[in-house]
């Protein structure tokens, strides 16, 4: 029986280690990365990738977030464990995948919450409760000072910390090699443009479109600018690639350099998005030589001015069923613009079986409520695709 120290956690990480040491199928792990990458390139597979979320087994655990903010072992281990779980859901796991045999793309990072590249700009994080972090809007005074002084100094905020645990990942990882070779160090989350300038600027933003045009186009460029910079900055310090130019990031591998989160811009008109949005978003795509894009929620309205982003490389989607798929489907087919990750409840999936619709071109995430959910839904599918 397996035995974690959680008063130890130098001791715990290394016990999930040598498990997952023990555990890891190289020709397993070689082959998920192979489905994944024929997906995104639209090839003819037997099946598209799948990624199970499902609750971790006793003993493992995960500490609570507001520990693992303070301490990068404890960090680690949450990684290890379900990173997701911190925010009182189930998440993809490597645990899990060790035992489902799933199709998830073994990864950590770096999780200091969403606002790594605010906190450059002073824009101060709080934890509340075990909550993740909260970004405090700056002010519209501070943002003009921010935006006439240009490019803030990457040492500052969050972002040395993140780096420093990425390296500590890296060091733990070293003395394990095939975690090593398995469990890939990813950027960590950096939102996107709109996303950050949101954060930053708080709720009244939305009026900034017509009181203050000029300001936000211009702290858009600064932020766009600042996201290239982090990019490289995070990518240096990963151990993020794939093959065929793609990367290991959000739970899953994508084709380019990047993926930004736009989780606010659904609220807006296609002409809004044109104006404001994807310029700024093709500022960063562009200058890292491709990306994908992140949103939650539907974003059905603007579609056709999604889709002429110049230097997008794949889409992740948070809420696939508020989608009319059947719409996406031929467009993103001609365009050879894959789907990196579609997240859906096992109840929804099994019911719509998107895997139907895209038997190639996507990869998918299915949360189900128990392991023995999951390998009911990985039967089904092994069970489509006998050969």
């Amino acid at each position: 029986m397996l035995s974690i120290d959680y008063d130890q956690p130098a001791a715990a990480v290394r016990a999930i280690l040598d498990w997952i040491e023990e555990q890891i199928d190289l020709d397993h792990i070689a082959a998920v990365e192979q489905r994944h990458i024929a997906a995104l390139q639209w090839r003819s597979i037997d099946r598209p990738p799948v990624t199970i979320s499902a609750p971790v087994p006793v003993p493992f655990r995960i500490y609570p977030y507001h520990e693992a903010f303070e301490d990068p072992v404890k960090m680690l281990v949450n990684e290890l464990v379900g990173p997701g779980m911190v925010w009182g859901a189930d998440s993809p796991s490597i645990i899990n995948s060790l035992t489902l045999q799933d199709d998830f793309p073994f990864q950590v990072r770096a999780n200091y919450g969403l606002g790594i590249i605010a906190s450059l700009f002073g824009a101060e994080t709080r934890l509340v409760e075990d909550n993740m972090p909260w970004v405090q809007p700056i002010g519209l005074e501070a943002l003009e000072i921010i935006v006439a002084r240009g490019q803030p100094d990457l040492d500052a905020g969050l972002l040395p910390r993140a780096l420093e645990t990425m390296a500590y990942y890296r060091e733990t990882l070293a003395s394990y090699p095939k975690c090593r070779e398995a469990i890939h160090i990813t950027q960590t989350d950096l939102q996107g443009p709109f996303d950050i300038a949101a954060q930053l600027w708080g709720s009244e933003i939305f009026t900034a479109f017509q009181d203050k045009p000029q300001l936000l186009g211009d702290l858009l460029a600064l932020l766009a600018d600042t996201f290239v910079q982090v990019s490289r900055a995070g990518g240096y310090a990963s151990t993020q690639a794939a093959g065929a130019e793609c990367i290991y990031l959000h739970f899953t591998i994508s084709p380019g350099r990047c993926l930004v989160k736009d989780d606010s811009a659904i609220m807006l008109s296609p002409r809004t998005y044109v104006r404001f949005i994807r310029p700024a978003n093709e500022r960063v795509l562009q200058a890292l030589g491709g990306g994908g894009i992140h949103w939650c929620g539907s974003g059905q309205h603007w579609q056709a001015t999604f889709l002429a982003t110049s230097g997008l490389t794949c889409i992740d989607w948070g809420n696939p069923e508020r989608l009319d798929l059947a719409t996406w489907e031929p467009l993103l087919r001609e365009r050879r613009l894959p789907v990196s990750q579609m997240n859906w409840t096992a109840e929804a999936f099994l019911a719509q079986r998107p895997d139907r619709l895209f038997p190639t071109g996507a990869a998918f995430t299915v949360h189900a409520a128990s392991l023995e959910e999951a390998r009911r839904i990985l039967d089904t599918l092994q069970m489509a695709c006998p050969g």
